[in-house]
């Protein structure tokens, strides 16, 4: 066992003045990479156990990929229990760069274990504030050297390639400082890029592309965290020449302080057909279109609404893979996709079908199509057994497409399908 304060006498977050007590250990962890230890010393250490769980479930956040696997009572009291009597009901496993609000989790933790081990009538709690966290690091698997990273007070020395204590305490001002940016600053910074250029931009600032969030202004799209970089580094210069590569990218750090000062910031981890469709919708509302009718109509039949689906409907009146006619069960769907379509082909009925949720799905998807003749084409990327168990038939005629019909359906076997 090694107890994180031999590895540093006080251990720092990004809480103004926070800072963790004894009480702290590290443990093998039967699902994880390890599990720490979180127990209140007693006496006067104890009023302070529910600040010390949060300030680590913040550092958490801040400074590693972990996942929250599992979160158990392990006392004295409760030893004799089996294990799925002592794991707390929380939601696990939970991505920490996900948590926004850790308060509202730690909470959870605390009122989830109070009532484990509780003798019969009584409704003071179980008696013990000692929880065992299992952790998942999806770069660091030596939970000695994570730890020492996220926790040491620089008394150790790290491997270049893993953050030192000295990188987070300098973490801890950079994210201070992200939250004080301006949407001035953070404009600038974008004016930078667009006259600069992206690759002039990295070296400038010394940043690397972004692969999750992006800034999106009309159709351009900018590395979210290389623009807040850029910002730090032109208006907080008491930050020196920090590196990036200290702090991670995440919903904390990057999307909710951009997202607050209205900037539209996309998660690339989402759906990238839907990303795409957003900024083609985004581009849509910027043009000067004959009026706001033209641009609602527009925007409304990539989801298979208003003219559009009337159109569809007209042509389509059942789903020809199920045989649904209600057509509140039924979607219109784009043989070519939205995104991809003129504003004419966009409201064009023979440019639809209406199809049941799931089958919609497999069409968009490309992980079907259709041959001229109505002969169902199987994607030989589809997993073995989804057509089964959503009643689609391997083989299956559902009946000719007009010439206008076949036109988009000839682009969609030859783009959408997957082969």
């Amino acid at each position: 066992m090694v107890k994180i304060h031999e590895l540093g006498e006080w251990s720092y977050f990004p809480k103004e003045g926070g800072k963790l007590k004894p009480g702290f250990d590290v443990v093998d962890s039967e699902i994880g990479d390890f599990a720490i230890i979180v127990n209140s010393a007693g006496g006067v250490d104890t009023k302070d156990y529910a600040e010390q769980l949060q300030l680590l479930l913040e550092g958490l956040t801040l400074y590693s990929e972990s996942v929250l696997l599992r979160v158990e009572v392990d006392s004295k009291n409760t030893a004799h229990m089996d294990i799925g009597q002592r794991v707390l009901e929380i939601g696990c496993p939970i991505e920490m760069e996900r948590v926004g609000d850790h308060l509202a989790l730690r909470k959870k933790i605390t009122a989830a274990q109070r009532t484990i081990g509780q003798s019969p009538g009584d409704t003071g709690g179980n008696g013990t504030r000692r929880i065992k966290m299992h952790v998942k690091y999806k770069y660091y698997f030596d939970s000695v050297e994570f730890l020492g990273c996220l926790f040491a007070n620089g008394e150790r020395q790290k491997d270049k390639s893993k953050k030192t204590s000295q990188d987070l305490a300098q973490a801890s001002d950079v994210v201070k400082q992200i939250h004080t940016l301006t949407k001035d600053e953070v404009q600038k910074s974008i004016d930078e890029w667009r006259q600069e250029g992206r690759e002039w931009f990295f070296a400038r600032h010394d940043v690397n592309p972004a692969f999750k969030y992006k800034i999106a202004v009309g159709d351009e799209l900018f590395d979210a965290k290389a623009i807040v970089v850029g910002a730090l580094r032109k208006f907080r210069p008491q930050l020196g020449a920090f590196k990036t590569s200290i702090f991670n990218g995440n919903a904390i750090t990057i999307a909710e302080p951009l997202r607050r000062l209205g900037f539209k910031v996309l998660d690339l981890a989402q759906d990238e057909i839907e990303v795409e469709d957003d900024l083609h919708e985004q581009e849509i509302l910027n043009r000067e279109l004959d009026g706001p009718v033209e641009k609602i109509q527009l925007v409304k039949s990539r989801r298979g609404q208003g003219i559009f689906r009337d159109n569809v409907e007209s042509r389509e009146p059942k789903c020809r893979v199920t045989g649904v006619t209600n057509p509140k069960y039924l979607r219109a769907s784009h043989i070519r996709p939205w995104r991809k379509s003129t504003d004419r082909e966009k409201i064009d009925g023979n440019n639809g079908l209406m199809l049941a949720p799931h089958i919609d799905f497999l069409f968009d998807k490309g992980f079907i199509s259709f041959e001229d003749d109505g002969t169902l084409i199987v994607s030989t990327q589809i997993e073995s057994g989804v057509l089964v168990a959503w009643g689609v038939p391997n083989e299956l005629n559902v009946g000719p497409f007009s010439s206008e019909q076949s036109e988009y359906l000839k682009f969609h076997r030859e783009n959408e399908l997957k082969k």
